[in-house]
């Protein structure tokens, strides 16, 4: 029960933090240059969010662990350096993912004509 309620206030709060970052790009800044408010604020708002669930304790403490553990993904990513190697790393995989999504679609074209014919002749 404990961990339940710790994961389910960890998802909560990874999203709102995450939430708050996106609309927010003056804090996203600040805590790309300095990684310990990252931590404050995952850990404050896990409180803020447990205090107003009525929990307390280790439920908590899960939830700040794991909120923090969870959004850090999302702090590399935008900080610029880190960003610049991502991009350079995934560029051969967009292009392998395109030349996928194209042989899927000219290997499926007979089927999905075909579907959208026999729909557009049950209409009439």
């Amino acid at each position: 029960m404990l961990l339940t309620a710790g994961l389910i206030l960890m998802l909560i709060a990874a999203f709102l933090e995450i939430q708050l970052m996106r609309h927010m790009p003056w804090l996203r800044d600040l805590v790309c240059r300095y990684s310990i408010i990252t931590i404050a604020i995952s850990v404050a708002l896990s409180i803020a969010l447990g205090s107003l669930f009525g929990a307390a304790g280790v439920i908590v403490m899960i939830a700040g662990i794991g909120s923090t553990i969870l959004t850090q993904p999302y702090y590399w990513y935008h900080r610029p350096e880190i960003r610049a190697k991502v991009q350079s790393f995934l560029a051969p995989w967009r292009s392998l993912g395109r030349g996928i999504n194209k042989t899927v679609r000219a290997i499926t074209w007979p089927a999905r004509t075909t579907t959208k014919v026999k729909f557009m002749l049950r209409r009439k």
